[in-house]
């Protein structure tokens, strides 16, 4: 009975120290700070869920979250439509201060022919970034057991350390803050399970990683009580706070990814009906999208009420 109990405590002593050594620096913010992530499918739902900024906006007087996060984005490839604006053009749009970067899941099913391709293609993606902006590099969060070839996830996992260790690698040389999730997360108890199918975050998963990045700017002892599983906070105040965060992400989703790219500035702006009908030389669609931005604004002072109601 004793060597059990003697690797949980040796797997809960590992989890605190990953956990001590990704707070040991906490990133300090300002209030005119603007975070966004970059990433694929975990970080859009993320956005979804909004966890992350809900801790955050309850400590953080007058920052903001803009995601720029896409479903299938890698370190090698971000694909988009036709002239739609390149990286640098969207963060400097947005204002970005802060930028959250994590890769490294799906790029670890090249395995080790391809690991010097992908330090080196994310070195050149925080080039992209440039200097001038505070960068925080996630490592990717382990895979559970799941269907398919996840039925066994060692072999996965064994992949995953060499790209979280490359991970840790790029950010020492380009001098990125470095929140080693996968270290806490490879470290913790195996019944304590994150995933809904074994690579991607659950509702709960996300609210337990959202935590512990919050961890990395400072937030130590948030109240917001612990998630459900379908990640509803138990403290209702923060919950309606989550929520309201919820709706102006939404607009956020829809302001900055366009479902009619090609008419409002693709391949198809000449089209009649990108135009308007009575002046052909008015462009409708660019006026309609601003829209938006009052939209969103209201609902930045509606959360800013409401983080005022819960924060400490």
């Amino acid at each position: 009975m004793r060597m059990p109990r003697l690797r949980h405590c040796l797997a809960l002593l590992l989890l605190l120290s990953a956990q001590w050594m990704a707070r040991s620096a906490p990133v300090e913010l300002k209030p005119n700070d603007v975070i966004t992530f970059l990433g694929g499918s975990d970080l859009v739902t993320a956005q979804e869920l909004g966890h992350f900024e809900s801790i955050l906006r309850a400590h953080h007087p007058g920052v903001r979250v803009r995601s720029l996060a896409w479903e299938a984005d890698t370190v090698f490839a971000q694909p988009r439509d036709f002239k739609y604006p390149p990286l640098t053009n969207q963060l400097e749009k947005i204002g970005a201060t802060i930028v959250i970067c994590q890769f490294g899941q799906a790029e670890s099913f090249g395995g080790g022919a391809k690991l010097g391709d992908f330090k080196q293609a994310y070195a050149s993606f925080l080039k992209t970034i440039g200097p001038a902006r505070r960068t925080l590099l996630i490592t990717p969060h382990p895979f559970e057991f799941g269907p398919g070839a996840l039925q066994n996830p060692d072999p996965a996992n064994d992949r995953l350390d060499a790209y979280a260790s490359a991970t840790r690698a790029v950010a020492r040389e380009h001098r990125a803050i470095l929140l080693d999730l996968h270290s806490a997360l490879r470290a913790r108890p195996a019944r304590f399970r994150l995933t809904s199918d074994g690579w991607h975050l659950s509702a709960r998963g996300h609210a337990y990683v959202a935590q512990q990045l919050a961890h990395a700017f400072g937030v130590e002892n948030a109240t917001h009580g612990a998630a459900d599983e379908k990640g509803r906070w138990a403290n209702p105040h923060f919950e309606k706070l989550r929520l309201e965060i919820i709706e102006k992400n939404r607009l956020w989703f829809d302001y900055s990814r366009p479902m009619n790219w090609a008419f409002l500035g693709g391949d198809r702006v000449e089209q009649p009906s990108s135009r308007d009908h009575r002046d052909p030389s008015i462009r409708w669609f660019p006026t309609e999208l601003e829209k938006f931005v009052p939209l969103i604004e209201q609902r930045e002072s509606r959360i800013e009420e409401l983080a005022r109601e819960v924060r400490p």
